[in-house]
């Protein structure tokens, strides 16, 4: 029995005219490289929202822990002590019309020497607050220095021991989801006393 090279060449002359790719393959092909890339811009646009949050986030962190760090160093150097003279305190803590609390401070700005004793040199008074607008401010001698965004509170007490409490809150908008996060942070100082 003898094979015919007819019968193997059959099966290449009937796919002759597959040759190429189809209209269905391209359709496939298409689908495959529109879903793999709707994966890949989903999840740089995934990765890109999270850091724009964390960003966000980090901002409002660094604007807290500044004024927080500069109020305790004010505070460090005041005291919640009468003045033996006087019998005053060289503090205060005050609401406006608003509600929003003020504190008043005096802090030693140097020493002098009087009747053989050192005695303290108390600077003009210092004023910290947050504003209608969202910034925590400092006035002394009629200028005010804002500072920091989107504060809803700035908070000031005393404890039994003589120590402050400085308690900010403030609110800042999640670039991901477009809702507003509040944060609250306290510090306790102990001045001079």
């Amino acid at each position: 029995m003898t094979l015919s090279p007819k019968p193997h060449h059959a099966p290449v002359q009937a796919r002759a005219h597959e040759r190429g790719t189809t209209v269905i393959e391209l359709a496939v092909s298409a689908s495959l490289i529109v879903a793999v890339l709707g994966i890949t811009f989903t999840a740089a646009d995934v990765v890109n929202s999270v850091n724009r949050t964390d960003q966000a986030k980090l901002r409002q962190e660094v604007g807290y822990r500044e004024i927080l760090e500069r109020i305790e160093r004010e505070l460090l150097a005041s005291t919640t002590k009468r003045d033996p003279r006087t019998n005053l305190h060289r503090y205060e803590i005050s609401s406006d019309a608003a509600g929003r609390q003020h504190l008043r401070i005096q802090q030693v700005a140097g020493a002098k020497m009087s009747n053989g004793e050192v005695e303290p040199i108390w600077s003009s008074d210092i004023e910290w607050y947050a504003d209608e607008a969202g910034h925590v401010c400092r006035t002394q001698d009629g200028e005010t220095t804002r500072f920091g965004t989107g504060f809803v509170g700035l908070f000031f007490e005393v404890t039994d021991q003589g120590e402050f409490v400085v308690t900010t809150t403030n609110r800042w908008r999640n670039p991901r989801s477009g809702s507003w996060t509040e944060d609250t942070h306290k510090v306790k100082v102990r001045p001079l006393n």
